[in-house]
């Protein structure tokens, strides 16, 4: 698992891999209980989003997506799971409201 989380760590910005204390404070909501994460990540990009999931899949290490963290089916229980917070990605580009989609931009654009 160390040589996870050192791969993550390369992967994304300073500060965008939390553990211990810091994670468990990330996992804490007021919905519902979202479990103990191995990791949490916050990806800005797409491209990192990307890298963890290649990481994470080459290691068979289950990943866990985070949105809004309600979890109102337990969708987003992270127990022994990296989970991905998609919190920094918060950028829309476009609306299609008849199609019920919106397109989130990331740092890059």
């Amino acid at each position: 698992m160390n040589d996870l989380i050192d791969k993550l760590k390369t992967a994304l910005q300073p500060g965008a891999l939390l553990q211990g204390p810091d994670a468990a404070e990330k996992a804490r909501s007021i919905w519902t209980r979202l479990g103990t994460p191995l990791a949490v990540m916050l990806p800005a990009t797409t491209a990192e989003v990307s890298s963890i999931l290649r990481l994470c899949h080459e290691a068979h290490q289950p990943v866990v997506p985070w949105g809004g963290k309600t979890s109102m089916v337990d969708g987003a229980l992270a127990d022994n799971a990296v989970a991905i917070s998609l919190e920094r990605m918060n950028r829309i580009k476009e609306i299609h409201a008849g199609d019920f989609v919106a397109v989130a931009a990331d740092e890059g654009g």
